[in-house]
């Protein structure tokens, strides 16, 4: 099944790389993976998926993300502030 390009915003934490792996095991998807990737490995998904270094509570990330990977036909907001992690 063709689910469309897909945008997962904290797509490097624990729920996004989870729905990352669901969603290639369901079928061929084009997926950003928007994260701050500070903590996180980059994996290698194959070609559908590509990373996308940025912070959610920053516009310009925001617009940057839309601007050279949109349109999206899906966006998953998974990004969180971890309580543990300092904010930027």
């Amino acid at each position: 099944m063709k689910w469309g390009k897909i945008l997962i915003t904290g797509g490097a934490g624990f729920l996004g790389t989870h729905l990352v792996e669901y969603l290639l095991r369901k079928g061929e998807s084009e997926i950003v993976i928007f994260d701050q990737l500070k903590y996180h490995k980059s994996e290698h998904y194959g070609n559908n998926v590509e990373y996308f270094k940025g912070n959610i509570i920053l516009q310009k990330d925001v617009r940057e993300v839309f601007k050279l990977h949109g349109p999206f036909q899906t966006v998953y907001h998974l990004a969180a502030i971890m309580p543990n992690k300092s904010v930027p």
